[in-house]
């Protein structure tokens, strides 16, 4: 998979940035198997006045690159001027809230997918 193909489109979320008539944009991709590999990689690309970067997530499935690509966003956007300054937020959450996933989220699933499980029981 090219860095810069994004694929099949799955989802699109604009941010208006306050204060002015720019947006902030991003688009992610269909996760798609890696070639010559087991996991899957999850394109995405994130728009902002300032110009474009195009990467990816990779995981386990396609549904743990999705994850961490949506986390992966948040990181990114947090680091925007726009963010900074708390101009950048989602329509549908508080201030500052981007309406993605922290990483400390997956970071909390690392530790519940290496515990030691009991009786067979999953966490």
């Amino acid at each position: 998979m090219s860095v810069g193909s994004l694929g099949t489109v799955i989802a699109v979320r604009r941010y208006p940035i306050e204060g002015s008539s720019g947006v902030v944009t991003v688009t992610v991709g269909k996760p798609r198997k890696t070639r010559g590999y087991p996991d899957y990689c999850c394109p995405f690309r994130i728009a902002t006045p300032r110009g474009t970067e195009t990467h990816r997530a990779c995981g386990l499935d396609a549904i743990h690159a999705l994850l961490l690509a949506l986390v992966i966003i948040g990181v990114h956007l947090s680091t925007l001027p726009e963010s900074k300054t708390g101009r950048l937020a989602w329509v549908g959450g508080a201030d500052g809230d981007l309406g993605l996933p922290p990483l400390a989220f997956v970071r909390q699933r690392r530790k519940t997918a290496t515990a030691p499980r009991s009786q067979g029981r999953r966490p």
